[in-house]
């Protein structure tokens, strides 16, 4: 398999494994592993807070800052392999190699509910394919129909009916404005929402977040992720797409 191929696709066919086999060229590792985190950057060493393997001390930063992710709070899709045989571990972070760094979309969730706030998000088809609640973020990957030469405003939206349910569920809804994009190609990409930005998120009360959003096939789909569990669909509409590597 061809690197770009490869990693274009390595959300969808990893399954949530820890490691896999690598399909890279020969020079590079056979076991990698791939998470999440959060670019810190404030302290002498760039460290990734990562969601799977806690802090991790990157051997060549070389990588974050050359894909420009070397901001504090900046979410990244990371690879790595541990430094040596036995990872060096400093103040209870690991010394790792990164193999690859993506950059994704790292975002505040957005209240109608605000006086003056317009509604400009858009609801057009999107499909959620997995999703996690982090110490800081909620993360959704998904896949929309469309160009790579146009942006897509990808949003979380907060309205009225954004409140806690008999479940301990908070109603959000996912939206998608193409921006008058032609239904070209599947894309996909993952984005992160700072849970800071979501008023009515309180740890010790909220158990997770029931995503409201237009698959398509259904206008009014929902995606229930709970604290520390991967995210899955109502039966009303479940996925075809639910693999992934790093939720």
């Amino acid at each position: 398999m061809q690197r770009k191929k490869y990693f274009h696709h390595l959300i969808g066919i990893l399954f949530c494994c820890a490691t896999f086999s690598s399909c890279l060229d020969d020079n590079e590792p056979e076991t990698v592993y791939p998470t999440l985190g959060t670019v810190n950057a404030d302290g002498k060493d760039i460290i990734i807070e990562s969601d799977s393997y806690g802090p991790l001390v990157p051997v060549n930063p070389g990588f974050i800052t050359s894909t420009q992710t070397d901001s504090t709070g900046q979410r990244i899709m990371a690879v790595f392999q541990y430094a040596g045989e036995t990872a060096e571990k400093t103040s209870n972070s690991t010394s790792v190699e990164l193999i690859r760094v993506n950059k994704v979309l790292t975002k505040k969730a957005n209240d109608l509910r605000q006086a003056g706030t317009e509604d400009i998000y858009g609801n057009a088809p999107i499909q959620i394919t997995a999703s996690s609640i982090s110490q800081k973020h909620l993360n959704i990957q998904y896949e929309y129909y469309g160009s790579t030469n146009i942006s897509h405003r990808i949003s979380l939206v907060l309205n009225a009916d954004t409140r806690l349910d008999e479940n301990g569920l908070l109603q959000v809804e996912f939206r998608h404005n193409n921006e008058g994009d032609t239904y070209t190609e599947r894309l996909w990409g993952i984005v992160s929402y700072t849970l800071e930005s979501i008023p009515d998120y309180k740890e010790s009360e909220c158990k997770g977040f029931k995503i409201v959003y237009n698959s398509g096939a259904n206008k009014r789909a929902e995606w229930i992720v709970k604290t520390n569990s991967q995210g899955t669909q109502t039966e009303e509409n479940p996925s075809r797409f639910i693999a992934s590597c790093c939720f």
